[in-house]
Order: structure tokens, then C-alpha cells, then sequence
């Protein structure tokens, strides 16, 4: 039991460690893992809105709107209005865009998505990660886990 105890702490620790190191990696780019999520969804399904990128990402509009305007300011999107429905404004990722993502390893939450888009871990056997992941969570940090019962929705990769 105690190895067991000692191997999950250890795995845990080089888990955060690996997640500081992506973060650091993503900074020299400025961007943040939620602005790469949002960059590898644009690669995967050019065109979304960013109404239809918040609901797959399940977070508010406003919040969609902040990191979309950030996407922008860095070069690395153009939203251009549909001539055919004004009301929808399509995203697209810039050459700069692509380039930047070549330049990042997919990672965290990114790297969950591609491997749910391919088969790699089928929808089940996410769900139970999920939950046993809560329960490390809880035990590691029982004052401060929210259950995330606010979301709007499920997340993308819970579907």
C-alpha cells in the first residue's frame, strides 16, 4: 500500500511539474493553454463561431469574447462576417496561427480532445477518469475543490 501511495504522489508532482514547464514553454508565445485550446479547435473545425467555441468549451460568452479578442491582438485569428448571415462571424486561424501551433506540443486539455477525436480513449473510460481524478483532487486539496457544478454544460470532451 505504501508504494502505491509513494508512486501516485510521485506521479502527481510530475504531473504539475510537467504543466509549470508546459506554461513556461506556451509564455515565450503569449498565450495561455485555454488560448491554445481555442487555436487547436479553429484547426480542427474551421469556422466556428465564437458563440458554438463557448459551448463546446462549455464557458460563458463574455469569457469566449475576452480570449477571442487576445487571439486577435496577437495576429493569430480573423473573424470575418458571413455575407451570406451577417448575424454569424465565422473564425479563422491566420498563417500565424498555424505556424504557432506547429511550434506547440499538444498538451493538457488539447491533448485529452485529439486523443478522444481519435479513438485513443473512448468516452466511458474518460468519464471514469474524470470522476476517479475528482476524487484525487478532493483527497489532495479537500478545502479548496469545487465540484464544478456552475459550468454551463458539459465540456467538450465529456460528450
Amino acid at each position: 500500500m505504501r508504494n502505491e501511495i509513494s508512486d501516485i504522489v510521485a506521479r502527481v508532482e510530475r504531473m504539475g511539474d510537467r504543466r509549470n514547464h508546459y506554461r513556461q514553454r506556451l509564455r515565450k508565445h503569449r498565450v495561455t493553454p485555454p488560448l491554445v485550446l481555442i487555436l487547436r479547435l479553429l484547426e480542427s473545425y474551421p469556422g466556428l463561431t465564437m458563440v458554438e467555441l463557448a459551448r463546446r468549451l462549455a464557458i460563458s460568452v463574455p469569457t469566449m469574447q475576452n480570449r477571442m479578442g487576445r487571439l486577435e491582438e496577437l495576429g493569430l485569428i480573423v473573424r470575418r462576417r458571413s455575407s451570406l448571415d451577417r448575424r454569424r462571424v465565422p473564425t479563422e486561424l491566420t498563417a500565424r496561427g498555424r505556424t504557432l501551433l506547429r511550434r506547440i506540443p499538444l498538451a493538457g486539455a488539447g491533448r485529452l480532445l485529439d486523443a478522444l477525436e481519435k479513438g485513443e480513449v473512448t468516452p466511458r473510460r474518460l468519464r471514469r477518469l474524470a470522476t476517479e481524478l475528482e476524487h484525487v483532487e478532493k483527497l489532495l486539496f479537500p478545502d479548496e475543490v469545487d465540484s464544478g457544478s456552475g459550468r454551463r454544460g458539459a465540456p467538450v470532451w465529456m460528450r
